[in-house]
């Protein structure tokens, strides 16, 4: 019977199987048991396994040795194919071939001429009109790929050097180009032109040049609404590009009006449970996370994660992406250990499916860095920066955007761990790839400028920083507008320069405009606000207006003790700040209570070593010198001075500091 059933019975298709009670054990086997042990339905599982997967499994099964797979190697290269979306060496049997087998099975019955006749008859008919249509659609699907064969060889045609003065165009140029040509090109085609006008805008998005994608598309819309109908799929996934790029631009209300409509558009198309439906979910829950609603943020991306959970196996990145968004929730609301097990959840699916070298398991390692670094924890977040720079490395290539990302990240966490030269080299290195890569007017090129202003305030090289800052402020600028939180971190740091370089009347309403922005969007319970009453409190002081500085001091280190659970440099300041302020108002033991507890928070702050230690002692010194206690400042520093005498010269700045402090009455 074995042998029989070896030779002789053919194998079912999969897709049959799955929707068919087992004879042996129709409880364990059954077609709610199997699709329930996938989070899926039988009827979408028998559609998942139908094509394709057939295919490759009858073909692994086939009698004769010379239709099955030559190798292992083979069949592992068709099994890659169907993973990557390209077509499969595996093909449906012929009729033809069908027949064969049917009259070597069954010759006595295929004997009788009448039945024989009829047979071949019939399903040569059905032969004839398969193949027609299979040649039909097999025309259009040639003439759309030579369609967009032309589209894009012209397109790169275009980029090339010899057409552009020997300077080849970079990615942004390349995308203008794209933009412009695709209704001259594909205007007779508009299911292809939707496709690609999805791709180019979808491609301005991820580039970060938000503002182009929605000034390309924002003017097709009404044609492809005339052209397809509202509550046609093909408008509704241009609609959703369209809103992704208005929230990006900071439209945020606009923003919400396109993807609550663009939702309510799916519910009317989809059965609930549908994909389509998830991905709509997860574009409204953003748009609520960006204006800060998190109570209908969290709705939405929750549904979306349950949604998406069900088609995890074909599509886990939309799935982790939309974990790392609701993470992002999660941590403005400083449920830094909620995001942090959703993280570690997300990059143990990603590397089940698909392992860890690919662009989602690097940006889920960048988030859980952020994840870090929010929570102060700057040592921890540089670690997992470092293993996503090795890792876009191998994704893009040392001279590859993302990899200049990276290092984006490697800088900026130097930068707050106190190495500004190192930061500096970094960023010099970034802006030069961004350059290349993004063109010099980009969002990516600011967001570099604004870092090497940054790094070049810290060492001290105030007027070539302001030109960094401008370069960055001018580009945001012209991108997002003046009254948006993009622009306004970089005229925070861009005001923070001011102050430090003694311009403080024109620093303080930079400081005061940024924070107001801040608050307007965020709340007060938010880093970017605390930072900014930091920045404000110590301008104040330097302009020697301790009260209206006591305020804005105190605020921060009432929100800084909300958002941040464990010891930080977020905190620190904060508490220094407020010690300055109650000093300059001769309030010196609330002054010395502050600087104390800063003191003690440093010495608890997991990985940070001596340097913030000493560094708040330094400022409880001079709090104790002001109130005519230098033997106590004494006390307290002068062994700190032998403790650090042979350390690197890094410590130098700091030491010199407290040599002078300690130095007379």
């Amino acid at each position: 019977e074995l042998e029989k059933a070896i030779v002789s019975i053919d194998p079912l298709r999969p897709s049959t199987v799955v929707t068919t009670d087992a004879k042996s054990d129709p409880a364990a086997t059954s077609p709610d048991s199997l699709s329930a042990q996938r989070r899926t339905s039988p009827d979408r599982l028998r559609k998942r396994l139908s094509g394709d997967l057939d295919n490759i499994v009858l073909m692994a099964l086939q009698k004769e040795p010379s239709r099955r797979y030559a190798s292992a190697a083979r069949f592992r290269e068709d099994i890659h194919n169907y993973l990557s979306d390209r077509p499969v060496t595996a093909r449906p049997e012929s009729v033809a071939y069908r027949t064969g087998k049917f009259m070597k099975r069954n010759w006595l019955g295929v004997t009788v001429a009448a039945v024989f006749a009829l047979t071949i008859t019939a399903l040569t008919t059905f032969y004839t009109i398969r193949l027609a249509d299979e040649r039909d659609t097999a025309r259009l699907e040639a003439a759309r790929a030579e369609s967009v064969t032309d589209f894009l060889t012209g397109l790169f045609e275009e980029a090339s050097p010899s057409k552009n003065f020997g300077k080849p165009k970079n990615a942004r140029e390349l995308l203008d180009d794209g933009a412009e040509k695709i209704t001259e090109q594909l205007g007779d085609q508009p299911e292809l032109r939707a496709a690609l006008t999805r791709t180019i805008a979808n491609t301005y998005i991820n580039m970060r040049e938000n503002k182009a994608a929605r000034d390309f598309i924002e003017p097709l819309m009404e044609e492809f609404r005339t052209e397809f109908g509202e509550g046609d799929i093909r408008y509704l996934r241009l609609e959703r590009e369209f809103g992704d790029a208005t929230l990006n631009t900071g439209d945020r209300l606009k923003a919400r009006t396109i993807l609550e409509r663009n939702y309510e558009g799916w519910l009317a198309v989809t059965a609930p449970g549908d994909y389509h439906r998830g991905i709509a979910e997860q574009r409204l829950g953003a748009v609520y996370s960006k204006i800060n609603e998190p109570e209908l943020a969290t709705k939405h991306l929750v549904n979306a994660i349950e949604v998406l959970r069900n088609y995890a196996n074909d599509d886990p990145l939309s799935l982790t992406n939309t974990m790392m968004q609701y993470g992002v929730v999660l941590r403005s609301q400083n449920q830094f250990d909620e995001e942090e097990a959703l993280l570690t959840e997300a990059l143990a699916i990603q590397e089940a499916c698909c392992g860890i070298e690919q662009t989602g398991y690097s940006g889920l390692l960048n988030n859980l860095g952020n994840n870090f670094n929010a929570r102060g924890l700057h040592e921890k977040a540089e670690a997992e920066y470092r293993k996503v720079a090795e890792l876009n490395k191998v994704l893009y290539g040392e001279e590859g955007v993302g990899y200049a990302n990276a290092l984006m990240n490697l800088s900026n966490t130097a930068i707050r761990m106190g190495r500004p030269q190192e930061s500096l080299d970094l960023q010099m290195r970034v802006r030069d790839i961004y350059g290349r890569g993004y063109g010099i007017d980009s969002v990516p090129y600011a967001y570099t400028s604004e870092n090497i202003g940054n790094a070049l305030m810290e060492l001290q090289r105030y007027d070539e920083a302001e030109v960094a800052f401008h370069t960055a402020m001018r580009i945001l600028a012209e991108r997002f507008g003046e009254d948006d939180p993009e622009f306004a971190i970089t005229q925070n740091n861009y005001a923070n320069m001011l102050m430090r370089a003694g311009r403080n009347d024109e620093g303080m309403p930079q400081l005061i405009s940024s924070r107001n922005t801040f608050l307007e969007a965020y709340g007060p319970e938010n880093q970017s606000v605390i930072s900014a009453d930091v920045k404000i409190a110590n301008g104040l002081l330097n302009m020697e207006r301790p009260d209206e500085a006591h305020e804005y001091a105190l605020a921060a280190v009432e929100a800084a003790k909300v958002v941040w659970s464990e010891p930080g440099n977020e905190t620190i300041q904060a508490l220094t700040t407020l010690g300055r302020t109650h000093r300059d108002r001769e309030e010196y033991a609330l002054s010395f209570a502050a600087h104390r507890e800063a003191i003690e928070m440093a010495k608890q702050m997991e990985g940070a070593g001596l340097y913030p230690v000493v560094t708040a002692e330094y400022d409880l010194g001079i709090a104790l010198k002001a109130a005519g206690r230098l033997d106590e400042a004494r006390s307290l520093l002068e062994p700190r001075l032998t403790e650090t005498a042979e350390l690197d010269d890094s410590w130098d700045g700091l030491r010199e500091k407290i040599g002078a402090l300690l130095e007379g009455e």
